[in-house]
């Protein structure tokens, strides 16, 4: 036993736990060789190190406002108090958001293009909103897990709106011996025999009058071999998958213009998904060029036609942290040359790490991971991708399901779910579907592509039941690795 774990045992003896300064005191020793040797004591039982959670709440600028001049509702009910007002009169940003909110409350109500107050709305003039309270006490910097206690719905729903940003860590709070640790340390007092020669026995004669244990060759630690990590295996076998049903990899820049990730993907210059809660936005650089003069002529015209409103070529050279990987096979597919269409069905596949600014959670992360597929072909339907997917995850032992929903760049589109046993309920992968023609027909005519962009974190989820959080797979601690090692 190293000499940094003989001490931490000997000043745990006879205590109930000790937080880590107070046995960095008793053991003299400092706060790294103490956690160092606490977690080598945990990975043999000898101790039990005891974690909390600490939340911090970031309030946004625009919830700033907020407490200042009243929720968007709030502001809203002002100006119905003295009779209801026309929809398009509604100038001021934060009221047009608080229609939304005051309708879905039931605070107003709209009657064609007019927009009233209704009595539980007026009840509530007057009196300030829960989740203002909240915003208040959060941005004067009390503990989250304080105001979640009294307000758990208001902070929910700030946290929905994108008002408050919680980012939670896991500390040691304290370190407790164990049962078999108890023995150990006994043990290790009322012998008189030297286990590990140090500067101080030496310096100090210690040795003198003692024996020297003998060395066990009986009971040695395991010997663990270098591994990979658990989610490279699964990439691996992602990729291994994909190439044994004729695939072929591709792969594209992370630092992307926003033309790439939406506007060549028919997504509106408006649309809520481009906005800064959602996606990363750079400042250097803040522009990125895009090139391909023709492309931009096509796009254009796909866009002042569908969406009737003015493209802008300045919008859609916006840099930022790529949000998904389609922009990886919108990429392949308008560089396909007319060759290669010639030996139609195509396949291609990419897995890489995207950003969005997401609440962290144990199910999402800012940055993660993404596989991201398209089969290029003439006819093909979304039973050609619900026979696909179900073919790629059954390989690796999952079994998932097509739920119908919306994406911008795809018609029909689904989601795609796995089951997550321990918390008995259904995880989202991603999004798929058939991609629009709109967006096919400016890389050829009568071409049919199927999509998909899915998770790959919470596919390992799925396959080791003890990893209760996507934030574990980035754990950099050895013995966690050695445990949940998952060998494909």
């Amino acid at each position: 036993m190293h000499a940094y774990e003989l001490a931490v045992l000997k000043a745990l003896a006879g205590k109930s736990k000790l937080s880590i300064e107070e046995l960095s005191e008793s053991a003299g020793l400092g706060r790294d060789k103490v956690l160092w040797a606490s977690e080598n004591l945990s990975n043999r039982g000898l101790v039990e190190i005891i974690r909390k959670n600490i939340a911090n709440a970031e309030v946004t600028e625009e919830a700033k406002s907020y407490i200042e001049h009243g929720m968007p509702e709030e502001q809203l009910l002002a100006k119905l108090s003295n009779g209801p007002v026309q929809l398009d009169q509604l100038s001021d940003p934060a009221e047009r958001i608080g229609v939304q909110w005051a309708k879905k409350k039931g605070l107003a109500s709209i009657e064609g293009s007019m927009i009233m107050i209704t009595t539980s709305g007026a009840a509530a003039l007057g009196h300030e909103m829960e989740e203002r309270k909240v915003l208040r006490a959060l941005a004067s910097g009390k503990d989250v897990h304080s105001t979640l206690e009294g307000s758990r719905d208001a902070v929910d729903l700030l946290i929905k709106r994108k008002l408050v940003r919680v980012n939670a860590r896991s500390a040691v709070e304290a370190v407790q011996i164990t049962q078999k640790g108890s023995v150990e340390s006994k043990h290790i007092m009322q012998s008189t025999e030297i286990g590990t020669l140090t500067r101080n026995i030496i310096a100090n004669k210690g040795w003198k009058g003692k024996g020297f244990k003998r060395y066990g060759i009986t009971n040695v630690e395991r010997a663990v071999p270098a591994v990979r990590h658990p989610l490279r295996n699964v990439i691996n076998r992602i990729k291994s998958t994909y190439l044994g049903m004729g695939f072929q990899e591709v792969s594209g820049p992370i630092i992307e213009p926003s033309f790439w990730v939406f506007d060549a993907l028919f997504v509106p210059q408006d649309h809520p998904a481009r906005e800064m809660q959602d996606t990363f936005y750079l400042e250097n650089p803040s522009r990125v060029k895009i090139g391909e003069k023709r492309l931009i002529s096509a796009v254009k015209r796909m866009h002042n036609s569908a969406w009737h409103s003015d493209w802008s070529e300045n919008i859609a050279q916006q840099a930022l942290l790529r949000p998904h990987t389609t922009s990886v096979s919108v990429r392949k597919l308008y560089a396909l040359s007319a060759r290669e269409f010639e030996r139609m069905p195509l396949k291609f596949f990419s897995v890489g790490r995207v950003f969005r600014n997401e609440n962290v959670d144990y199910k999402h992360l800012a940055d993660f991971y993404q596989t991201d597929g398209i089969i290029v072909g003439k006819d093909l339907t979304l039973a050609n991708l619900f026979d696909t997917l179900t073919r790629i995850y059954a390989a690796m032992d999952i079994k998932i399901r097509f739920v119908p929903s919306y994406f911008p760049f795809v018609e029909p589109g689904v989601e795609v779910h796995i089951f997550y046993e321990p918390r008995k309920e259904w995880l989202e992968l991603g999004g798929a579907g058939v991609i629009r023609r709109e967006i096919t027909g400016i890389a050829r005519k009568n071409i049919s592509v199927l999509a998909w962009g899915l998770g790959v974190e919470r596919i390992l989820m799925t396959m080791d039941s003890s990893i209760n959080s996507v934030s574990e797979l980035y754990n950099g601690g050895v013995g966690w690795l050695r445990e949940r090692n998952i060998r494909l």
